[in-house]
């Protein structure tokens, strides 16, 4: 479902699976692995951002939260930008700009279109963008006498334009969630029918 599919072959490729769980090995977190070789951790997934910490800490990084970007610009050397945090702005240069950041699908939890708007203010090409790994909702006309299955999960089989997950299906108060609609969503298209058998075999 990627414009260019092998880019995550590459990617991966430097920092595979393995590295990040022998990092997670050597910080002394136990996990567990559940269906499809996924894994959780047996305490909680806070130990993971504890993890993070530490190794930030230790490399010499700095995180700043309620930070804004107020300008980028492409220098000879580099790059400059004006960052603002807790109300003051700072200017700093830097030899690379690294952007990691979220899709726009949920805004609430602060995703938003900064790294489209980075990528087109240096000329790379956007492709069209559209929700992907989120849940369906419906109006209240179409999920009627449905939320009172809200919070109920079941195995199901969910299909879309010729692709099939059979993983766990979970009912919410607006519509459906679980790995198997958020995966199913990254290939449903408007007007596309989504086909849900919560008796596989």
């Amino acid at each position: 479902i990627s414009g260019n599919p092998h880019f995550a072959k590459s990617a991966l490729s430097r920092y595979t699976q393995h590295d990040f769980i022998a990092l997670v090995q050597a910080h002394g977190i136990s996990f567990h692995e559940k269906t499809l070789g996924q894994l959780f951790c047996d305490n909680s997934a806070k130990d993971i951002i504890a993890m993070l910490l530490r190794e930030m800490e230790r490399s010499g990084a700095k995180l700043w939260l309620n930070a804004s970007l107020e300008s980028l610009e492409k220098t000879e050397s580099g790059f400059a930008l004006r960052v603002t945090v807790e109300g003051r702005t700072r200017a700093l240069v830097c030899r690379n700009f690294v952007v990691a950041c979220g899709g726009k699908s949920i805004p609430k939890m602060g995703a938003t279109g900064f790294g489209y708007r980075i990528a087109q203010q240096f000329d790379h090409a956007v492709t069209e963008t559209r929700p992907g790994l989120v849940p369906l909702t419906f109006g209240p006309e179409t999920f009627a006498g449905s939320s009172i299955l809200a919070g109920v999960a079941c195995e199901a089989r969910v299909s879309c334009a010729g692709t099939t997950f059979e993983e766990a299906l979970l009912f919410t108060h607006r519509g459906l969630s679980g790995p198997a609609i958020l995966q199913i969503s990254s290939y449903w298209r408007e007007g596309q029918s989504i086909c849900v058998d919560l008796a596989p075999d």
